[in-house]
């Protein structure tokens, strides 16, 4: 029985589980045991990036810059695998701001054009 001053609270039919805190330290437990060491490696992230997100694959080497901006990754510290929708087509490697905002902008050309103008106009 898991046993700490803040659990989560009884809810009616639900057993009390872990709370946050608690669940994060038996998560960091498990991934160093043997077991989620191995099922870490074997469903990490480039294969969930393959099977599940059904991504392309990168022609390029990730480098240690955004391909856009310049800068170093921000955010979780890595850069992110962009690329076209259809057809799944690589693209390169963003920070997860650019990344965002590429997306925000409809992953076209014309929405960032009309980004420039917009700006352009207010400058």
């Amino acid at each position: 029985m898991h046993n700490c001053k803040h659990r989560t609270p009884r809810r009616r039919g639900v057993r009390r589980g872990l709370c946050k805190k608690c669940k994060s330290a038996q998560a960091k437990r498990w991934r160093g045991s043997a077991k989620g060491a191995a099922w870490c490696l074997k469903y990490g992230r480039e294969w969930r990036r393959k099977n599940v997100y059904n991504m392309p694959e990168p022609t390029r080497v990730c480098p240690a810059m955004c391909e856009c901006c310049g800068r170093p990754p921000n955010g979780r510290g890595t850069l992110h695998l962009d690329h076209v929708k259809n057809p799944k087509k690589f693209r390169g490697w963003l920070c997860s701001s650019c990344n965002r905002a590429i997306g925000y902008l409809g992953d076209s050309v014309a929405g960032v054009m009309k980004a420039v103008a917009y700006l352009r106009r207010q400058a």
